[in-house]
């Protein structure tokens, strides 16, 4: 017995341990082994992969180098040109010819008497002392109406001619400034009419010369009107309406001329006089305001 004892504990034994588990199985249900952790994860990458694989789209196809230099339809066409600026585009030049014509409109309803009187300014050379009376509050101011309509558009003809030849000056800021000026021109001549009627003659001839000088200032104004119009709104018509414009300008200067030599000639002494007057108040005014116009105004705004 000793020896079988010895022989038992030198010889161990070499049938495989299997760990016990905790969890005792159902009876009839024969025990399983659990996968190992490295096979499960595997298995749930490659799943999840095929399910991307299935919900991605499929990346598009490359598009030629010569498709994507093309340009688009809409992206190509013509460079966009800014529309010159002119009096018949501008509303503040039709705003000035509407409210002169309504002036005149409204003025004419109780001008008739006042008409025939300028023309007989212009036209007869006596006066008796009721012709010469003061003119009425009313009649000054459709008389100062009818003259400020003449500067309007003297200005506005003014405009035309500089920007047809060559000029293009701002319309607003240019017709403002060349108005201006024929106001300022038309209130230096009232003075000096009158102070060259106060050196040499009468009161009642320098009276008359003063109304012959805003009868011919008015009836040169409605003379500008269809001018001035045609000049805004139809562009195309060229320099003819400026020469129409220049010509009744010219008679209007003509007529007043001829009042003043009945006025003021009384012996060939007197006409050496007249023709000092022409050139100093009738020649060279009109002169420097025309190259005022044409050359400082716009050297101002340009």
């Amino acid at each position: 017995m000793p020896d079988s004892l010895t022989h038992n504990t030198s010889q161990p034994s070499t049938a495989p341990v299997h760990p016990v588990s905790s969890v005792a199985a159902p009876s009839g249900v024969a025990p399983q082994a659990a996968a190992p952790a490295t096979v499960q994860t595997a298995d749930t990458a490659a799943l999840a992969s095929d399910s991307l694989a299935l919900v991605r789209p499929a990346e598009p196809e490359p598009v030629p180098v010569a498709v994507l230099a093309k340009p688009k339809p809409w992206e190509s066409g013509m460079m966009p040109v800014n529309r010159p600026e002119t009096a018949a585009t501008n509303s503040g030049m039709a705003a000035i010819i509407m409210a002169m014509l309504l002036l005149t409109v409204l003025c004419m309803r109780q001008s008739g008497r006042l008409l025939k009187a300028m023309y007989d300014d212009i036209t007869r050379n006596r006066h008796n002392r009721h012709d010469l009376d003061e003119r009425t509050p009313a009649q000054s101011r459709l008389i100062a109406i009818f003259a400020t309509q003449a500067c309007v558009y003297g200005g506005i003809l003014l405009l035309a001619y500089v920007r047809t030849s060559g000029t293009a000056i701002p319309v607003m800021a240019g017709c403002g400034l060349l108005i201006a000026l024929c106001l300022l021109y038309f209130v230096f001549q009232l003075f000096a009419y009158d102070t060259v009627g106060y050196a040499f003659t009468d009161t009642e001839h320098r009276r008359s010369w003063l109304r012959a000088f805003t009868a011919t200032q008015s009836f040169l104004g409605f003379a500008l009107l269809p001018v001035a119009i045609i000049t805004v709104f139809y562009p195309e018509a060229g320099q003819w309406p400026l020469m129409v414009a220049a010509i009744c300008y010219i008679i209007a200067r003509l007529a007043f001329i001829v009042k003043g030599f009945r006025i003021f000639y009384h012996n060939f002494g007197s006409l050496l006089y007249f023709i000092l007057y022409l050139c100093t108040l009738e020649i060279i005014p009109p002169l420097i305001v025309f190259i005022i116009a044409v050359r400082v105004v716009p050297g101002v705004l340009l």
